[in-house]
């Protein structure tokens, strides 16, 4: 979609004769550049559940969150004579995908007609993974009208062929949290309880 601040094109009152340059901008802007934001998004998960005995269990549960953005700047050509001015191509992808994975092992059982035992424990796997390829044209600016493309590029204009990686290249990297988990829970009458519990986390990151 579209979204403009308005708080730049702001006018000083005292200098009325900036206002046709600015409202020009401004409906140049709106109505002939271009900026699209298309996302795809994906959440979904899996969970099992295996019963030992009538006291023990297994649960699994695998989720997963998964997203891509293209981000597309378009901005056209102002004038072609005497010579090509402004135009602008950029193109930038991000994914992410975050997964988790968990099991955990239950026990729940009355030692007593008065006291419960439940309790349980287990771990968790938690990795975020991201993925940032960009490339723009800069200021070159773009040598004919409306051919969005990199081909298009001003090449006798900054940045240049020699500096290109200004404008265009990749991040990746990624975050994993290692976990390990476990709580105890005995109740009396089941009014009266006492709870404890423990959990230990390891953290990785990498970027690249």
């Amino acid at each position: 979609g579209f979204r403009r601040d308005l708080e730049p094109y702001a006018l000083n009152q005292n200098t009325p004769g900036i206002w046709p340059n600015a409202v020009s901008q401004l409906l140049w802007d709106q109505n002939d550049n271009r900026d699209e934001d298309k996302k795809f998004h994906v959440i979904s998960s899996l969970k099992a559940t295996l019963q030992f005995t009538p006291s023990l269990s297994m649960t699994g549960q695998v989720a997963m969150d998964y997203t891509n953005t293209d981000l597309i700047t378009q901005d056209k050509v102002i004038r072609v004579v005497p010579a090509p001015v402004g135009g602008k191509y950029s193109w930038t992808k991000r994914n992410t995908l975050v997964m988790n994975y968990q099991a955990l092992l239950k026990f729940d059982k009355d030692l007593t007609d008065k006291i419960n035992l439940f309790a349980y424990g287990g771990g968790s796997y938690h990795r975020i993974s991201h993925n940032n390829i960009y490339a723009s044209s800069g200021q070159s600016g773009l040598i004919f009208p409306d051919w969005y493309s990199f081909n298009n590029q001003d090449l006798t204009r900054w940045p240049g062929p020699g500096q290109a990686g200004l404008v265009r290249g990749g991040i990746r990297g990624s975050d994993v949290l290692y976990s390990a988990l476990g709580s105890a829970t005995i109740s009396y009458k089941g009014t009266y309880y006492l709870e404890v519990q423990a959990r230990n986390d390891w953290n990785s990151t990498l970027e690249a």
